[in-house]
């Protein structure tokens, strides 16, 4: 992990320490990449937010009311649950 000494605002828009950023192979499905991490000191609900980049190169639509991402892969929709960590793949 690489260390630094910036500031970020978090969901609760409190000033926090940035401690670093790691990077870590994130498997969601098939896909598999390399993704950039920074990691804050915080109580959160979640292990991990995956921001718009991620998102934008994947077509993903999140929705934090369902608490699940869907996107299409290999032509099939496949909807990841955000409270069980499993997905789901729907034939079109």
């Amino acid at each position: 992990m690489s260390k630094h000494a910036n500031h970020l605002r978090a969901c609760d828009t409190l000033k926090r320490l940035l401690l670093g950023t790691i990077l870590l192979p994130i498997n969601v499905t098939s896909i598999e990449r390399n993704v950039k991490l920074k990691v804050l000191d915080i109580l959160v609900i979640f292990n991990l937010l995956l921001g718009c980049p991620w998102l934008y190169e994947h077509q993903a639509m999140p929705s934090t009311l369902h608490q699940q991402l869907k996107m299409l892969i290999k032509e099939q929709v496949v909807t990841i649950e955000g409270d069980n960590l499993f997905c789901t793949i729907t034939n079109n």
